[in-house]
């Protein structure tokens, strides 16, 4: 049947590698919505990390601005300004390309992600919000990572990146780190 070892060997390897599921693939929501805004368009966020007590001990403040649009990614470049009670500096700026297409994360359905692709949801809802001067009506849900952090997230598809607010806590470090849209320019 088989001429040589060699086809016996690709007939085999053809069964196993077509017996093996191939992870599902969704359209990524970062993906989908810059793609929705024009070349320039950028969003300043502002983290803070505070302490037990709320005090701020760092901010950060990231730039992403997006640079160009393909059928199959964007292009997204992010900046740094990071404050503390110390100093002050600045990380260059680095391209990301935010791929329009990924694999659905382990243990979360399509219709899970499709409500909120920033984890397991545990909880969600709807309100608005005013932040950097602009209200947004925005959807919330609250999620729990691989890594047991959990956190709460508003997202609104009006915003470049989605994210308008992001609180959140990783387990056994009394800090809580929140992040705040203060910014978008529009080309």
């Amino acid at each position: 049947m088989f001429e040589s070892k060699a086809g016996l060997v690709l007939a085999v390897a053809m069964v196993f590698c077509s017996a093996a599921p191939a992870e599902e693939m969704v359209e990524n929501a970062m993906y989908a919505n810059w793609s929705k805004f024009k070349v320039g368009t950028s969003v300043k966020l502002t983290i803070t990390k505070e302490t037990e007590k709320g005090e701020s001990k760092e901010q950060t403040v990231m730039t992403l601005k997006l640079v160009e649009i393909l059928d199959d990614k964007v292009v997204i470049s992010t900046s740094y300004l990071v404050k503390d009670a110390e100093s002050k500096f600045a990380l260059p700026a680095a391209n990301q390309d935010v791929m329009r297409f990924v694999a659905l994360p382990a243990k979360m359905t399509r219709k899970d992600y499709e409500k909120c692709p920033f984890g397991k949801t545990l909880e969600e809802g709807v309100e608005s919000l005013k932040v950097g001067g602009s209200e947004y009506k925005c959807r919330w849900c609250r999620v729990k990572a691989e890594d047991n952090s959990e956190g709460k997230i508003w997202t609104s598809d009006d915003v470049p990146g989605l994210i308008v607010k992001m609180e959140g806590k990783k387990p056994g470090d009394p800090a809580k780190n929140k992040m705040e849209l203060t910014e978008i320019k529009k080309p």
